[in-house]
């Protein structure tokens, strides 16, 4: 029976995947590397990760060593870099995986001497969070400029924690990249909310997780790839003035109709404060608290039972239902547990 029940489906369009990595990598010039940490934001690291395998300069970003297993298990043989923080107790996971690797203390350089594993040094410009500061920096530079042969160092990348509009943090990076010998270098510093089309002379990556979605600020050369669709449970009638929900927290403003969905938080669904869902030309609002399995929306126009209902998509845009309740859009994709369905039609691999 349950293989029959209405449940709704998050629809991944691996086409557009495919589409906006290459539009990224030719609009800025500059290689791409994937960021599929946390099995690719919960939208499934496998499937895109072997979406775009065959791309050239591609470099696949994860947060967990095990998300590196499971790609060489799967014949992924492009580069993986590890984002998260490594200690001597993975040196060896690391080696047979072939897995690079961020530089993130004085401490892990120690660790690293004459390992033979590939790393990106990080340096702190401002986010305060993972890399070196502007000290110990200068103490790892001056060691890596003084014994190359002993470090394989491949790479080096700062966070910026804004739009960077005025590039401050990007000239911060610049200034200790320009200590090293980085002409052979992977260098990176803009991700998907840095990216603008300031072209800065010393990166050669860009760093991309939602922009790889089409989702951001919204478009019009990037494909969205997400969609997020329920049927519709249940039909109810309802006059004005009526109360609906936990709380009675909603009250019909006119005589119509509640449509009840059969997702809510316990498929990962946000407790969205205010959203609006869309059908057959014409948009529903939201009607009280989003419960463990249903939500509902009201409409004074009627729709029968056969419509599919949009939660979000080319109709309802995440970025807008991520402002109006002060959260991240990131937020909404990683905790969503509906099925999955993948589409991948036209685009070929090269």
């Amino acid at each position: 029976m349950g293989d029959f029940m209405k449940e709704a489906i998050l629809h991944i369009d691996l086409d557009s995947i495919l589409y906006n990595y290459r539009h990224l990598k030719c609009f800025y010039k500059k290689n791409v590397i994937a960021v599929l940490k946390d099995n690719a934001y919960g939208l499934g690291l496998i499937e895109i990760a072997k979406t775009l395998e065959n791309e050239d300069g591609l470099i696949i970003a994860i947060n967990h060593l095990n998300e590196a297993k499971l790609l060489r298990e799967n014949n992924f043989a492009k580069d993986i870099l590890y984002l998260n923080v490594f200690d001597e107790n993975d040196l060896d996971f690391i080696k047979k995986y072939n897995i690079s690797v961020i530089l993130n203390s004085l401490d892990q350089l120690k660790l690293l001497k004459n390992s033979l594993i590939p790393f990106h040094i990080k340096f702190n410009t401002g986010m305060n969070r993972l890399g070196l500061n502007e000290i110990d920096a200068i103490k790892a530079i001056k060691i890596l400029n003084s014994k190359p042969k002993n470090y394989n160092l491949v790479g080096a990348l700062t966070h910026i924690p804004t739009d960077d509009k005025d590039h401050a943090f990007y000239y911060k990076f610049e200034k200790l990249v320009k200590m090293l010998n980085y002409k052979n270098l992977i260098i990176h510093c803009h991700a998907s909310n840095s990216l603008n089309e300031y072209f800065d002379n010393i990166t050669n990556y860009i760093r991309v997780g939602l922009k790889l979605y089409g989702i951001g600020e919204r478009s019009t050369f990037l494909h969205l790839a997400l969609t997020l669709k329920a049927p519709i449970l249940d039909i109810k009638t309802i006059k004005k003035n009526e109360q609906v929900g936990y709380d009675l927290s909603y009250t019909t403003s006119s005589d119509g109709y509640l449509y009840i969905l059969p997702i809510g938080y316990g498929q990962g669904l946000p407790r969205f404060n205010d959203s609006i869902v869309y059908t057959n030309y014409a948009f529903l609002k939201q009607a009280g608290k989003i419960s463990m399995d249903y939500s509902t929306f009201f409409s004074n126009s009627y729709f029968d039972l056969n419509n599919e209902i949009e939660i979000f998509g080319h109709n309802v845009p995440i970025e807008s239902l991520a402002l109006l309740n002060k959260i991240d859009p990131h937020e909404i994709i990683v905790n969503l547990k509906t099925k999955k369905q993948y589409h991948k039609l036209t685009i070929k691999n090269k």
